[in-house]
Protein backbone atom coordinates (compact mmCIF):
# COMPACT_ATOMS: atom_id res chain seq x y z
CA UNK A 1 0.00 0.00 0.00
CA UNK A 2 2.72 2.92 1.05
CA UNK A 3 4.35 1.52 -2.93
CA UNK A 4 0.72 2.47 -4.34
CA UNK A 5 0.27 5.44 -2.98
CA UNK A 6 2.80 7.19 -5.02
CA UNK A 7 1.97 5.78 -8.27
CA UNK A 8 -0.18 8.30 -10.16
CA UNK A 9 0.53 7.17 -14.07
CA UNK A 10 -2.55 6.06 -15.77
CA UNK A 11 -1.36 2.43 -16.76
CA UNK A 12 -2.29 0.96 -13.63
CA UNK A 13 -5.94 1.32 -14.36
CA UNK A 14 -4.93 -1.82 -16.99
CA UNK A 15 -3.92 -3.86 -14.38
CA UNK A 16 -5.76 -5.57 -11.06
CA UNK A 17 -5.54 -3.51 -8.13
CA UNK A 18 -4.34 -6.46 -5.88
CA UNK A 19 -0.69 -5.96 -6.67
CA UNK A 20 1.29 -9.14 -5.47
CA UNK A 21 4.91 -8.89 -3.63
CA UNK A 22 7.34 -12.23 -4.70
CA UNK A 23 10.41 -13.43 -4.37
CA UNK A 24 12.68 -14.62 -7.83
CA UNK A 25 15.74 -16.28 -6.43
CA UNK A 26 16.04 -14.22 -4.00
CA UNK A 27 14.92 -10.83 -5.19
CA UNK A 28 11.68 -9.12 -4.67
CA UNK A 29 9.36 -8.10 -6.85
CA UNK A 30 5.94 -6.64 -8.01
CA UNK A 31 3.82 -8.70 -9.69
CA UNK A 32 0.99 -7.08 -11.92
CA UNK A 33 -1.85 -9.16 -13.53
CA UNK A 34 -3.10 -7.69 -16.77
CA UNK A 35 -7.44 -6.55 -15.70
CA UNK A 36 -8.51 -8.02 -19.58
CA UNK A 37 -11.15 -10.43 -19.31
CA UNK A 38 -8.64 -12.49 -22.04
CA UNK A 39 -5.41 -11.20 -21.75
CA UNK A 40 -3.61 -11.87 -24.86
CA UNK A 41 0.00 -13.69 -22.76
CA UNK A 42 -2.05 -14.88 -19.84
CA UNK A 43 1.24 -14.27 -17.81
CA UNK A 44 1.56 -11.44 -14.75
CA UNK A 45 4.25 -9.21 -15.45
CA UNK A 46 7.17 -8.81 -12.67
CA UNK A 47 8.86 -5.43 -11.75
CA UNK A 48 12.41 -6.37 -9.57
CA UNK A 49 12.38 -3.93 -6.65
CA UNK A 50 16.41 -3.59 -6.42
CA UNK A 51 16.64 -2.16 -10.26
CA UNK A 52 17.46 1.45 -11.05
CA UNK A 53 14.15 1.30 -13.10
CA UNK A 54 11.85 -0.12 -10.09
CA UNK A 55 9.61 2.76 -10.57
CA UNK A 56 9.36 2.49 -14.28
CA UNK A 57 6.31 1.58 -16.61
CA UNK A 58 7.68 0.65 -19.64
CA UNK A 59 7.18 -3.07 -19.70
CA UNK A 60 3.67 -2.19 -18.42
CA UNK A 61 2.74 0.47 -21.57
CA UNK A 62 4.34 -2.42 -23.40
CA UNK A 63 1.65 -4.90 -22.09
CA UNK A 64 -1.44 -2.98 -22.28
CA UNK A 65 -1.04 -1.75 -25.77
CA UNK A 66 -0.34 -4.89 -26.65
CA UNK A 67 -3.32 -6.24 -25.06
CA UNK A 68 -5.93 -3.42 -24.86
CA UNK A 69 -4.76 -1.64 -28.10
CA UNK A 70 -2.77 1.66 -28.48
CA UNK A 71 -6.21 3.89 -28.45
CA UNK A 72 -7.64 2.63 -25.47
CA UNK A 73 -3.65 3.75 -23.89
CA UNK A 74 -3.73 7.20 -25.26
CA UNK A 75 -7.16 7.33 -24.11
CA UNK A 76 -6.03 6.46 -20.45
CA UNK A 77 -3.22 9.55 -20.80
CA UNK A 78 -5.83 11.91 -21.46
CA UNK A 79 -8.19 10.71 -18.84
CA UNK A 80 -5.11 10.87 -16.25
CA UNK A 81 -4.93 9.43 -13.10
CA UNK A 82 -5.54 5.41 -12.60
CA UNK A 83 -8.09 6.01 -10.22
CA UNK A 84 -9.88 7.95 -12.71
CA UNK A 85 -8.97 5.82 -15.87
CA UNK A 86 -10.18 2.60 -13.95
CA UNK A 87 -13.64 3.99 -12.82
CA UNK A 88 -14.42 5.50 -16.55
CA UNK A 89 -12.30 3.98 -19.85
CA UNK A 90 -11.45 0.42 -18.20
CA UNK A 91 -14.98 -0.21 -17.01
CA UNK A 92 -16.88 0.53 -19.79
CA UNK A 93 -14.70 -1.78 -22.05
CA UNK A 94 -14.96 -4.75 -19.85
CA UNK A 95 -18.79 -4.05 -19.92
CA UNK A 96 -18.88 -3.17 -23.83
CA UNK A 97 -15.74 -5.72 -24.83
CA UNK A 98 -14.64 -2.82 -27.19
CA UNK A 99 -13.36 1.10 -27.07
CA UNK A 100 -15.30 1.98 -30.19
CA UNK A 101 -18.64 1.30 -27.33
CA UNK A 102 -17.09 4.19 -25.66
CA UNK A 103 -15.50 6.40 -28.05
CA UNK A 104 -16.93 6.61 -31.45
CA UNK A 105 -14.82 5.95 -34.22
CA UNK A 106 -13.91 9.19 -36.07
CA UNK A 107 -13.20 7.20 -38.77
CA UNK A 108 -16.44 6.68 -39.58
CA UNK A 109 -17.59 10.29 -38.97
CA UNK A 110 -19.58 9.26 -36.08
CA UNK A 111 -19.20 12.15 -33.37
CA UNK A 112 -20.77 10.36 -30.58
CA UNK A 113 -21.10 6.85 -28.86
CA UNK A 114 -23.58 4.75 -30.29
CA UNK A 115 -24.63 3.87 -27.25
CA UNK A 116 -26.65 5.89 -24.96
CA UNK A 117 -25.33 7.12 -21.58
CA UNK A 118 -27.34 5.79 -18.29
CA UNK A 119 -27.77 8.38 -15.94
CA UNK A 120 -24.87 9.49 -13.95
CA UNK A 121 -23.86 11.77 -11.16
CA UNK A 122 -21.39 14.11 -11.49
CA UNK A 123 -21.78 15.87 -8.59
CA UNK A 124 -19.03 14.00 -6.69
CA UNK A 125 -18.03 16.92 -5.19
CA UNK A 126 -19.28 20.19 -3.36
CA UNK A 127 -16.90 22.57 -4.79
CA UNK A 128 -18.26 23.91 -7.96
CA UNK A 129 -14.92 24.22 -9.96
CA UNK A 130 -13.68 20.54 -8.62
CA UNK A 131 -16.59 19.26 -10.83
CA UNK A 132 -14.13 19.89 -14.03
CA UNK A 133 -12.12 16.86 -12.20
CA UNK A 134 -15.45 14.48 -11.42
CA UNK A 135 -14.64 11.11 -13.49
CA UNK A 136 -18.41 11.18 -14.47
CA UNK A 137 -18.46 15.03 -16.21
CA UNK A 138 -15.04 13.80 -18.01
CA UNK A 139 -16.61 11.42 -19.46
CA UNK A 140 -19.90 13.47 -20.69
CA UNK A 141 -17.70 15.76 -22.16
CA UNK A 142 -15.24 13.13 -23.81
CA UNK A 143 -17.50 10.79 -24.86
CA UNK A 144 -16.84 10.76 -28.64
CA UNK A 145 -15.07 14.33 -27.88
CA UNK A 146 -11.41 13.15 -26.66
CA UNK A 147 -9.54 15.15 -27.60
CA UNK A 148 -12.40 17.95 -25.95
CA UNK A 149 -9.81 20.37 -23.92
CA UNK A 150 -11.49 20.39 -20.24
CA UNK A 151 -9.93 23.64 -18.22
CA UNK A 152 -8.48 23.00 -15.01
CA UNK A 153 -10.40 24.37 -11.54
CA UNK A 154 -7.52 26.51 -11.14
CA UNK A 155 -8.12 28.02 -14.30
CA UNK A 156 -12.05 28.13 -14.59
CA UNK A 157 -11.90 30.07 -10.52
CA UNK A 158 -9.30 32.33 -11.96
CA UNK A 159 -11.32 33.22 -15.06
CA UNK A 160 -14.28 33.29 -12.94
CA UNK A 161 -13.39 35.80 -10.69
CA UNK A 162 -12.03 38.01 -13.71
CA UNK A 163 -15.66 37.84 -15.64
CA UNK A 164 -17.05 38.63 -12.00
CA UNK A 165 -15.00 41.24 -11.56
CA UNK A 166 -14.88 43.35 -15.15
CA UNK A 167 -18.81 43.01 -15.09
CA UNK A 168 -19.06 44.37 -11.67
CA UNK A 169 -17.41 47.38 -12.94
CA UNK A 170 -19.14 47.46 -16.05
CA UNK A 171 -22.45 47.46 -13.79
CA UNK A 172 -21.06 50.04 -11.07
CA UNK A 173 -20.48 52.67 -13.69
CA UNK A 174 -23.99 51.74 -15.52
CA UNK A 175 -25.87 52.70 -12.64
CA UNK A 176 -24.40 55.69 -11.30
CA UNK A 177 -24.60 57.42 -14.83
CA UNK A 178 -28.41 55.98 -15.09
CA UNK A 179 -30.35 59.71 -15.67
CA UNK A 180 -33.20 58.08 -13.89
CA UNK A 181 -34.24 56.43 -10.57
CA UNK A 182 -33.27 53.13 -9.55
CA UNK A 183 -35.43 50.60 -7.85
CA UNK A 184 -34.01 48.57 -5.36
CA UNK A 185 -35.35 45.83 -3.68
CA UNK A 186 -34.73 42.67 -1.24
CA UNK A 187 -36.03 38.64 -1.05
CA UNK A 188 -35.11 36.98 1.92
CA UNK A 189 -35.43 32.84 2.23
CA UNK A 190 -34.93 29.94 3.43
CA UNK A 191 -32.93 26.57 1.82
CA UNK A 192 -34.05 23.13 2.37
CA UNK A 193 -30.76 22.90 4.30
CA UNK A 194 -31.95 25.65 6.82
CA UNK A 195 -29.88 28.35 5.53
CA UNK A 196 -31.48 31.78 5.27
CA UNK A 197 -30.45 34.07 2.59
CA UNK A 198 -31.31 37.41 1.06
CA UNK A 199 -30.64 38.86 -2.47
CA UNK A 200 -30.63 42.26 -3.08
CA UNK A 201 -31.95 43.39 -6.91
CA UNK A 202 -31.77 46.41 -8.79
CA UNK A 203 -34.67 47.32 -11.16
CA UNK A 204 -34.86 50.00 -14.04
CA UNK A 205 -36.07 51.26 -17.40
CA UNK A 206 -34.08 50.71 -20.18
CA UNK A 207 -34.37 51.58 -23.85
CA UNK A 208 -38.23 51.54 -23.15
CA UNK A 209 -37.05 47.92 -21.61
CA UNK A 210 -37.96 46.73 -17.90
CA UNK A 211 -34.62 45.42 -16.37
CA UNK A 212 -34.08 43.38 -13.21
CA UNK A 213 -30.65 42.96 -11.88
CA UNK A 214 -29.40 40.73 -9.15
CA UNK A 215 -26.60 42.13 -7.37
CA UNK A 216 -25.76 39.86 -4.46
CA UNK A 217 -26.81 37.00 -2.14
CA UNK A 218 -25.97 37.44 1.24
CA UNK A 219 -25.97 34.56 3.91
CA UNK A 220 -27.41 35.60 7.00
CA UNK A 221 -26.45 34.75 10.72
CA UNK A 222 -30.31 34.23 11.94
CA UNK A 223 -32.98 33.42 9.97
CA UNK A 224 -35.18 36.25 8.66
CA UNK A 225 -38.54 35.47 10.99
CA UNK A 226 -40.86 38.10 12.11
CA UNK A 227 -39.06 38.12 15.45
CA UNK A 228 -35.51 38.89 14.27
CA UNK A 229 -36.81 41.21 11.65
CA UNK A 230 -38.52 43.42 14.65
CA UNK A 231 -35.49 43.28 16.84
CA UNK A 232 -33.32 44.47 14.39
CA UNK A 233 -35.23 47.01 12.52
Amino acid sequence: DRIQKRWRSCIYAFFKPDVEIDWVDGRRCLVFRCAAKNCKTGKPLRRFLDKGDRSSGGNLFKHARKCWGDEAVDQAKDLGDATRVRATLVANILKNGAITEYFAPLKKGVTYSNRPLTKLQTRYSFRPFAVATDPGFLRLMKIGRPTMYIPSPTTISRDVKLVLAVGRGRLSKMLQKYPGRLHFATDAWTSPNHRPFVAFTVHLELDGSALKILLDVVELAKSHSGINLAETF
